[in-house]
This record gives C-alpha cells, structure tokens and sequence, in this order.
C-alpha cells in the first residue's frame, strides 16, 4: 500500500515522514502482528523526495496468508485513519523520537551518513548536523497528525496484491 503526494521538502516534514512511518511501524506490529496474527511484521516507510518534484510517500508492505489478505489492508488502513483523526499515541511519539535522536547519534559515526548529509546539505541546503536534533525535538502529535493528514487527502493511494499462483 503506497500513499503519495505533493509535500514540501524541507528537514520538518521529512522529519515528520520518517516519524509518521515509525510510528506506524510500532502499531502494525500490535495490531497486524500481535492481535490479527496475520503477519510476521509490515515493513512501513515514510519518507520525502525532491527530484523530479517535491513529493511525501508512505509505504507499507506485508506478507499473509491470501485468506487474510482483505482484512489485514483494512487494518493497514484504518491505522493511518486512526492518527489523521485523533493524532498518534503520546508514548509511541516519544518512543520514536527518542529513537531517532539515538540512531542520530549512531550515524554520526557512519560514512555513509555524512556522504548523504554533505549533499542535502550543498544540494537542499537542509543541514542535518545543526538542525536535526531540534527537528525532532520539535515534532509534536499536531504535527504528525497535520502531516499525515495533507498526505491522505489528496487520495493518492496505491494498492498492489500479489497472489500465488493457483
């Protein structure tokens, strides 16, 4: 399942985009994987692109028994509803943030981190390495809620089932 749409790219709303994904990573994994036990986990990503536009995208993808199929895309989806009507758990948002803050740490050891940080820097003029963390800081359940809000309603949402072969 892809929700996609036109964001503005800067570092809160692709700060918001990596969060909202997280979050809903923690709910999946009660409701998709705890109680439906329908799969072993939903992949979920959030994130924010600029090349060729500026543009938001939430991806969640699972593996389940065919049977299970129907019910377990209506979870996915009313997981997402669920935050654009009343706005994330205040412990799953403090939990993610304190999350990224602590994986935040860990990439300023990484190579790879710093290749990509010096292009958005130079690139998107975003500088992850004074901004970040006050970023992150400053997500709030009215910000993620707003985010994901301006991301569902413009209905771009793409479905895609693939089936074993009969």
């Amino acid at each position: 399942i892809l929700y996609s749409g036109a964001l503005p790219y800067n570092i809160e709303n692709r700060t918001a985009m990596t969060a909202i994904g997280n979050i809903l990573n923690m709910r999946y994994l009660e409701s998709i994987r705890e109680k439906e036990g329908g799969s072993y986990g939903v992949g979920v990503r959030g994130s924010l692109s600029k090349v060729p536009v500026s543009e938001a995208a939430l991806m969640m993808q699972f593996d389940t028994d065919p049977e299970k199929q129907v019910r377990l895309m209506k979870v996915i989806h009313s997981e997402v509803d669920e935050i654009v009507t009343n706005g994330p758990r205040p412990d799953d948002l403090q939990k993610v943030k304190e999350n990224m803050i602590k994986k935040y740490s860990e990439d300023l050891r990484e190579n790879s981190w710093w290749s990509g940080t010096l292009v958005n820097f130079y690139h998107d003029k975003i500088n992850y390495v004074e901004d970040y963390t006050a970023a992150v800081e400053a997500l709030t359940a009215e910000k993620i809620q707003e985010t994901l809000k301006k991301l569902t309603e413009q209905g771009n949402i793409l479905e895609v089932v693939m089936k074993p072969a009969e």
